[in-house]
């Protein structure tokens, strides 16, 4: 019974420890520099603009001003959206 109980933990552990990389993985493109080029006090949202030129909308993280650079990480699936933006130094 013991060694039965064992197996199923050890089992357990390799089948997480294999699949919690690729889930961490998946979604997740290069880093990515913005600067806020607007934000709208009416619907909290602000526009950025990546050095390659693409524009993108973001709900405003509190302290984000106009002019500010962040730095976000792309997300590959389903299109280039950035996500988890955060401030750039």
């Amino acid at each position: 019974m013991m060694r039965q109980c064992v197996q199923i933990t050890l089992l357990s552990s390799i089948l997480v420890v294999g699949f919690v990389p690729a889930a961490f993985a998946q979604g997740r493109g290069p880093d990515v520099v913005a600067t806020i080029t607007a934000i709208s006090q009416r619907t909290g949202r602000a526009t950025l603009r990546t050095e390659t030129g693409q524009v993108v909308r973001l709900p405003k993280s509190p302290g984000w001003q106009v002019g500010d650079k962040v730095i976000c990480h792309r997300a590959v699936q389903p299109r280039a959206q950035l996500f988890d933006c955060r401030p750039w130094q």
